[in-house]
């Protein structure tokens, strides 16, 4: 594939971009019509990492999580000498570690996904 180098900069591109739309989110359109009175409420930015390309971006008020997929499955050998996952062959049957999921993603305003794999979307 030509554009195969993208592949790895897509997900910093695209939390850059969210990054941005969320900073000019609350930003005033036409600063003249603000009212010298308002406060400016500009929370920072919480980033959690899933892994993979799995994140949870919020200011504090909205949840946007972007592919979070965090009971992925070890296909085959290998890896890190401390995964205690067990291996998966593509013909097993796949299954989501649902306690670490409802430890991790507690709340969500918006699920992004971006892309998918034959064992999950």
């Amino acid at each position: 594939m030509a554009f195969r180098h993208l592949d790895r900069a897509t997900p910093l591109i695209f939390c850059i971009a969210l990054t941005l739309v969320f900073a000019a989110a609350g930003s005033p359109a036409d600063a003249t019509a603000q009212n010298s009175s308002v406060v400016n409420d500009s929370s920072p930015l919480e980033f959690t990492y899933f892994g993979a390309a799995g994140w949870k971006i919020s200011d504090g008020k909205v949840v946007v999580l972007i592919d979070p997929w965090p009971s992925r499955l070890k296909y085959g050998g290998g890896g890190h000498p401390d995964d205690d996952r067990p291996d998966f062959a593509r013909t097993d049957v796949a299954w989501s570690d649902t306690t670490l999921i409802d430890s991790l993603i507690t709340e969500a305003d918006f699920i992004l996904v971006h892309h998918s794999h034959f064992d999950h979307l």
